[in-house]
Formats: C-alpha cells, sequence, structure tokens
C-alpha cells in the first residue's frame, strides 16, 4: 500500500485513513480495468535522468495562457 493512503500521527505511528474503502472499491470488477488503464505508461521517476524531473516540472508549471490571434 503506498503511503499516501497513511496519516503520521504525532507519536511517529501511522494510521490508516480511507484504507478499507481504497481497498473495497479498487476490488470491484469494473474498477479494475479502469486502474490497469495507462499503466505502460507509468514511469518511475526515481529511475528519470537528472534533468528530465526539472523538465517535467517546467511543462506543467510555468504554463500561460496566451491568446491565440484570430
Amino acid at each position: 500500500m503506498i503511503d499516501l493512503y497513511y496519516q503520521p500521527m504525532p507519536n511517529g505511528k501511522k494510521v490508516a485513513i480511507f484504507k478499507r474503502w481504497f481497498d473495497e472499491v479498487g476490488a470491484r470488477p469494473g474498477v479494475q480495468p479502469g486502474l490497469a488503464a495507462g499503466a505502460d505508461f507509468a514511469v518511475d521517476n526515481r529511475t528519470l535522468p537528472p534533468a528530465e524531473p526539472e523538465r517535467i516540472r517546467k511543462i506543467f508549471y510555468n504554463q500561460r495562457a496566451i491568446p491565440v490571434a484570430n
């Protein structure tokens, strides 16, 4: 399970938040094809060359609305 579904507590332990719900919904037969869609496009960011995450970040976060002349 991904740490995204866990909430750190002040005592250092992690408490599962919505874990049961994610597990139940993810187990539904109709959800399985949706979860599998695009899995071949997934990239492990830890395996990218050092310049690539910066290039991706610029594409996503430095976009500006530029009017298109008609």
